[in-house]
């Protein structure tokens, strides 16, 4: 996971994570990593629209995000390819 997230960082590209929050509740986020400080990651969150710190333990799943021209009545599709679970609840 750490060699995922220092790749996520220097190439500026988008994630898609699955996380799961201090009360146990989980989301799924997609993020542009900017740092990682110790056990944080620091990314800017598109759920949000601001930057978040991420504990890097809660980081269950990643997904790099693809844009894919289908057709003109769906300009791009969501594709993503599972690169990493992390670990399973």
């Amino acid at each position: 996971m750490e060699k995922l997230l220092r790749d996520a960082m220097q190439t500026g590209e988008t994630w898609t994570i699955i996380y799961r929050s201090r009360k146990n509740l989980f989301s799924k986020r997609e993020i542009k990593v900017l740092g990682m400080n110790g056990n944080r990651v620091i990314a800017y969150c598109f759920l949000r629209q601001s930057i978040r710190t991420f504990y890097k333990e809660n980081i269950l799943a990643m997904e790099k995000w693809r844009y894919i021209n289908h057709d003109s009545t769906r300009p791009w599709v969501h594709q993503v390819d599972i690169i990493n679970v992390a670990r399973t609840c």
